[in-house]
């Protein structure tokens, strides 16, 4: 590995897809860097794209599902030995079809108590556990982007996962 290897910084988007009181966990899939870990499903952003765009159409390649893309949770910065990954984390409802396995060892709907037992990519960890504790950091950078105006509350987590009428 070369310095630039890890120096590399690829902006990534991840989505905490909620239904029932349930999220969406993914277990990645063999052959892939960190083959095993449990994520949010997503993917890279293109060149062009906003986070939201590249959420909606990351979502429709894996899942081959349509989703809503709500509020910001969290993005976290991890150096891994291939690049550095960028990673926001949107909290997601669908609104079309089902999540499909395509890419992914493992497609889960767990409650946040049951998804403390993952072992989760590093990257995803933090909104993991925010999701699991129930508590949301808000930064003045995220309130103050276009993209995502909107943050969750500890409130608004709480009133997603609790939403009975959320399609599955």
């Amino acid at each position: 590995m070369t310095m630039s290897d890890n120096t590399h910084i690829i902006t990534v988007v991840g989505a905490a897809i909620v239904s029932d009181g349930r999220v969406l966990c993914a277990r990645r899939g063999a052959g892939r860097h960190l083959d095993g870990y449990w994520e949010f499903p997503g993917g890279k952003v293109e060149d062009g794209e906003s986070q939201r765009q590249a959420l909606r159409r990351e979502i429709r390649e894996e899942l081959r599902c349509e989703i809503t893309v709500g509020p910001l949770l969290r993005t976290s910065v991890q150096a891994y030995d291939f690049a550095t990954i960028s990673l926001s984390v949107f909290l997601c409802h669908l609104s079309e079809g089902s999540p499909t396995l395509t890419e992914h060892r493992t497609l889960l709907w767990l409650t946040p108590d049951e998804m403390r037992g993952l072992d989760w990519a590093p990257a995803d960890r933090e909104a993991a556990k925010l999701i699991i504790t129930g508590s949301v950091s808000v930064t003045e950078s995220d309130m103050n982007h276009p993209e995502s105006p909107t943050t969750a509350s500890v409130e608004d987590v709480r009133t997603t996962l609790a939403r009975k009428e959320v399609p599955r």
